[in-house]
């Protein structure tokens, strides 16, 4: 949190690294509840997480439909309630 706040403070934009998360990130239940609730991966909540806290995040794909997917995580993030 401190550095968050110096950060934008400063006028310096956070970059998230490896912001997609590991296996690990990418199988908790938490991540995964999130993600079918709003019909997305988990790869977008974490993403989304990133985002929606001010944060660069520079993901690699070389898939096409997965860059898609990256491109369309701002919508997660201003998007309306999850489904239930």
């Amino acid at each position: 949190p401190e550095l968050l706040e110096f950060c934008k403070e400063h006028g310096i934009m956070l970059t998230a690294y490896s912001p997609t998360g590991y296996a690990k990130v990418q199988s908790d239940p938490t991540v995964v509840g999130l993600a079918e609730n709003h019909g997305v991966s988990p790869v977008q909540v974490s993403l989304a997480w990133h985002v929606a806290r001010g944060y660069a995040a520079v993901p690699k794909s070389t898939n096409s439909e997965r860059q898609i997917g990256n491109l369309l995580v701002r919508l997660l993030v201003t998007s309306s309630p999850p489904r239930y």
